[in-house]
């Protein structure tokens, strides 16, 4: 009888897994059916990247969860944090190798690909090929428990470049030297950026130096919020800098305005006591910020 039920798991483990990278790869090539001649080598590319990340992951799962398994708490959070930096940057990848558009079916991909995996792995409590992964990268501690961290913010990497994209699309003239999809890069990968390390800054902070509670948010401190405020204007600083004030775009005064504004207002969007996930909320609003603050300034001076 456990012969049969072992038999009858590994088949579920490897029906679900080969299934859930199955679709992943037919969403990647839905575009060149819109336009073959343009996207059937950016499908065909991104195919053999996301199944080769897959591979990794799976290798990756067999080599290093033993050893990560028993970390404390604290160390797997760092580890989502940074899980959620380098899968949100991924978007900057394919927006770097393909178009924005392209990308965005990219990220539609990996919120599908993750999205099954936590129903299967925390809702069916099967382990896919590559679960061992995914818990070696934060979830050591908490085998079993939804990783809603981590999907929203692949979801909200989605939405952010699904709202940007087309603004910017609208407004591309105004970026000139600039393509659209330099554009959109350098916008993109500010916004994520300035979620990600800053958040991350803000953590590590808060958790060495944290004394003073916020009067908005008793989970967070002055010191973390402090820390994000300026790593993020120094993130900001770096990549508007080389996007924009290197090539021309935006005068010394509009780079400075965007600086400080949205390097603050990134910090303080993620100290927000907000009823949805900061992980989704955050990068999403400092996104929207960034967008049309550059292209308001753009316009008015």
């Amino acid at each position: 009888m456990s012969q049969n039920t072992n038999k009858n798991t590994k088949f579920k483990v490897a029906f679900w897994s080969i299934f859930v990278v199955f679709i992943a790869d037919l969403i990647v090539i839905i575009p060149s059916f819109f336009d073959f001649n343009t996207y059937w080598w950016m499908s065909l590319t991104a195919v053999l990247i996301l199944d080769g990340l897959l591979t990794g992951l799976v290798l990756y799962g067999n080599l290093r969860y033993e050893k990560v398994k028993n970390k404390g708490k604290e160390t797997t959070t760092f580890s989502r944090k940074m899980f959620n930096i380098v899968a949100s940057l991924l978007a900057s990848v394919f927006i770097f190798l393909f178009d924005p558009l392209f990308s965005i079916f990219c990220l539609i991909t990996l919120d599908w690909a993750f999205g099954m995996h936590e129903v299967v792995y925390a809702g069916l409590k099967l382990k896919m090929w590559y679960t061992d992964a995914f818990n070696a990268l934060g979830r050591q501690s908490e085998e079993y428990k939804p990783y809603y961290a981590s999907f929203m913010a692949l979801l909200s990497s989605t939405l952010v470049l699904g709202v940007e994209a087309p603004i910017l699309f609208f407004y591309q003239n105004l970026f000139l030297p600039l393509t659209f999809k330099w554009t959109v890069f350098y916008i993109y990968t500010t916004s994520v950026m300035i979620w990600g390390i800053g958040d991350t800054s803000a953590f590590l902070a808060g958790s060495k130096y944290g004394k003073h509670k916020l009067p908005w948010n008793k989970n967070k401190s002055l010191e973390g919020l402090i820390a994000n405020i300026l790593v993020s204007i120094a993130v900001t600083f770096v990549f508007i800098g080389l996007g924009f004030f290197i090539n021309g775009i935006i005068t010394t005064s509009i780079y400075i305005t965007l600086v400080i504004i949205t390097g603050t207002l990134g910090a303080f969007y993620e100290s927000l006591d907000l009823k949805l996930d900061d992980n989704l909320t955050t990068p999403l609003l400092t996104g929207i910020t960034l967008t049309l603050l550059i292209i308001f300034l753009l316009i008015i001076l």
